[in-house]
């Protein structure tokens, strides 16, 4: 049995004892035959989407999806980027859980340093329904998501393309189109890269939001390595947070037309789930900085969700209580009429879809491990409190109501201490019970290409 089975085995032998500690055979679902189509987007706030009340019309088609199915308003990331966040979507794990926490790049040695493999022992989206008769899809524009990594588990074709931009994307899928064609039922997954840094002047859209190109010209097309160079002058520009918005703003109105030339090609669209949803968020001077991968404020760990079911007539629903990108696993699951693996730690969000009472005390967890986030974050959300801690042992500890300050700028830990040590405690029982799993480490040779692409975007040592 190998060490990850072992720590499995408990799990397991948990989801599968009930009354007298004998086993209880599960109800056997009926397959669906539903296509799923799961869409992800790299770095992408959710407070930046028109469906999400933002000012600007950024995500016209994708507002259309949320207008025929149900749009998450407090849907969290498990981290504030990628590696473990997409382990945990392709899991329906945390972080913790699955082992993927780091991810640093290391161009001497031309290979991935730190980063885990998403190790063949947890299951996965994609392998999961390709054992249920699906035939599986992939689509990576992101290098941290590629073969070496784990990512390609399941899927019959897998394009990995380094980091590409939307077009790239689309190109991959309708190589695949043909044999999507011929497939019933299938899963699609597709990773947009835009809207990351460097931010692009998209047209039209970038006319309309700023017609100024002095003012965010010389923000543009720099890597986040370049703008963090540049952070003392862009903190004394009035100028630049907006410019740098607007460009961001502008990115998500291209990917969204690409997203909608991707849907309106897919076959038997009718009998198909749509997914949509990010791996995490931006930060624009919320805090003096830029990017992500540093925090778990809401601006990095926010994120859209959209689930657009097959068919039927439309929903438009919107649900408040909080959830997981973990519980994407386990409702594609649901849709797809297949048994979820045992000990997903995620929560189908099909009973939402269909209407279905809203648990607004549920908890919700996120956490970061990495140099730039100045050592272990946690935070644990609970209807609207939520409990942040750097350091571990409650060195740097804060404590906000969204409801009353969405844009976390009152720590309450003074006003409310009962709660703040009832959230703590909460989130102490949840590491707890969650040991961090030791996943061993990628070993993936870097081309020149890549190391010039990682270095420029800020991930190489």
């Amino acid at each position: 049995m190998t060490e990850t089975a072992r720590r499995l085995a408990p799990l397991v032998a948990a989801a599968l004892a009930a009354g007298c500690g004998r086993p209880v055979p599960p109800a056997t679902p009926t397959p669906t035959g539903r296509n799923v189509v799961l869409i992800t987007i790299d770095t992408l706030r959710a407070d930046h989407l028109s469906g999400y009340g933002y000012h600007r019309k950024t995500s016209p088609f994708l507002d259309s999806l949320a207008a025929r199915g149900t749009l998450f308003n407090n849907a969290w990331a498990t981290s504030s980027w990628t590696p473990p966040s997409m382990a945990s979507i392709f899991t329906g794990l945390s972080p913790r859980s699955h082992g993927v926490i780091h991810g640093q790049m290391d161009a001497a040695r031309r290979r991935v340093m730190e980063q885990q493999m998403l190790v063949a022992d947890f299951p996965v989206i994609a392998a999961h329904l390709a054992e249920n008769g699906y035939t599986a899809f992939g689509i990576s524009t992101n290098l941290h998501m590629t073969e070496a990594n784990g990512f390609d588990r399941g899927f019959r074709r897998f394009a990995n393309l380094g980091f590409s931009r939307a077009p790239a994307a689309n190109r991959a899928f309708e190589e695949m189109l043909p044999e999507i064609r011929r497939s019933r039922p299938y899963f699609l997954w597709i990773h947009y890269f835009d809207p990351h840094d460097p931010y692009f002047p998209c047209r039209p859209w970038i006319t309309a939001y700023n017609p100024d190109k002095t003012s965010y010209r010389k923000y543009s097309h720099r890597t986040m390595k370049k703008l963090r160079e540049m952070l003392d002058e862009i903190r004394s520009d009035p100028a630049a947070p907006q410019a740098l918005r607007d460009l961001y703003d502008s990115e998500i109105n291209y990917t969204d037309d690409h997203i909608r030339a991707l849907v309106e090609a897919l076959p038997d669209s009718d009998n198909t789930l749509f997914i949509v949803t990010s791996d995490h968020g931006e930060e624009f001077l919320e805090r003096g900085e830029l990017g992500h991968g540093s925090s778990l404020f809401e601006e990095q760990v926010r994120v859209p969700l959209i689930i657009a079911p097959a068919g039927g007539a439309p929903a438009a629903r919107t649900v408040e209580q909080p959830v997981s990108i973990m519980d994407i696993f386990p409702s594609i699951c649901e849709a797809a009429g297949v048994a979820p693996p045992a000990g997903l730690q995620g929560r189908s969000l099909l009973p939402l879809t269909a209407g279905g009472p809203e648990d607004m005390d549920r908890a919700v967890f996120a956490e970061l491990s990495r140099a730039r986030a100045a050592r272990q974050q946690e935070a644990i959300r609970r209807g609207d409190w939520k409990f942040v801690r750097r350091g571990g042992g409650g060195e740097r500890r804060a404590l906000y109501n969204l409801a009353r300050d969405p844009g976390e700028q009152r720590n309450l830990i003074g006003e409310e201490p009962e709660r703040a040590r009832s959230l703590e405690g909460e989130l102490e029982r949840w590491l707890e019970a969650h040991r961090l799993f030791e996943a061993p480490p990628a070993d993936e040779p870097l081309g020149e290409k890549e190391i010039k692409e990682l270095r420029s975007l800020g991930y190489l040592n």
